[in-house]
């Protein structure tokens, strides 16, 4: 294993965490959660993820993203969605009008910041106002955006995308 590279126990107030810590391909230190020992991480799981960071450092030499926010990469999304899907005009300015819902929201938050509680008080705010099958349409723009956000390596795969359904 490469020198600095390491799994760690991290007890907090909410239980154990385990973390990975290795170098990304510039050398700069990066700390990323693996997940919580309640929800059944273990030191196992913990080393298979630090594995495949480091076979991603090597192979493809990945580098720690900037912090994004969600509306910047957002817009991002919604170009390269517009371009590969094909859309119509009508279709591009409904998801811009859903888009506008999600990142009054999140707009501000870094992509990888958000969490499945975050996404809990979405769905709360927006049952408030809005029927279930409108947030369910925002929900799963909320779902293509962050799946895609996993696919150019902002989010970990490690982590679960969008809203488990548990409370």
């Amino acid at each position: 294993m490469p020198r600095g590279a390491a799994v760690i126990r991290y007890e907090g107030a909410r239980g154990v965490v385990w973390r990975v810590k290795y170098a990304d391909v510039d050398g700069r230190q990066v700390k990323e959660t693996v997940g919580r020992e309640a929800d059944g991480v273990t030191r196992k799981h913990a080393e298979a993820a630090l594995r495949e960071r480091l076979v991603k450092v090597e192979t493809r030499g990945w580098r720690k993203p900037a912090p994004t926010t969600f509306r910047d990469y957002s817009e991002t999304w919604l170009d390269r969605a517009e371009t590969k899907r094909g859309w119509k005009p009508g279709t591009v300015t409904a998801t811009r009008n859903r888009l506008g819902h999600l990142n009054n929201a999140f707009g501000q938050v870094a992509v990888a910041a958000i969490r499945p509680r975050d996404v809990a008080a979405f769905i709360d705010d927006q049952l408030a106002t809005f029927s279930a099958k409108t947030v369910h349409i925002h929900l799963n723009l909320l779902h293509d955006v962050l799946k895609s956000a996993v696919a150019d390596e902002l989010i970990p795969a490690t982590r679960s995308v969008g809203w488990s359904g548990r409370r």
